[in-house]
């Protein structure tokens, strides 16, 4: 009975590894690290911010929202700098 647990735990510690957006990094002088991976993507030049939003995040309107708002930023700081 205790092999099988041994097993359980092992597959279930294997599958949420898998899945879950984490890393596990082992250093030499800190030991063991885990840490949440983000996703990051790349919208092309020129395209308006609301869409580039709408397109990083489709479903979640507040997380759009901000997105948006920094995007705006970054353009008015960047046309200003020009």
């Amino acid at each position: 009975m205790k092999k099988i647990s041994v097993i359980g735990a092992t597959l279930l510690g294997a599958t949420v590894l898998c899945a879950a957006p984490i890393s596990l990094h082992l250093f030499q002088d800190k030991g063991m690290s885990l840490s949440v991976d983000k996703a990051q993507a790349y919208i092309p030049a020129g395209t308006p911010c609301k869409q580039a939003a709408k397109l990083a995040v489709p479903t979640d309107r507040k997380a759009r929202h901000a997105l948006k708002h920094e995007c705006k930023q970054a353009w008015k700081a960047q046309k200003k700098a020009a």
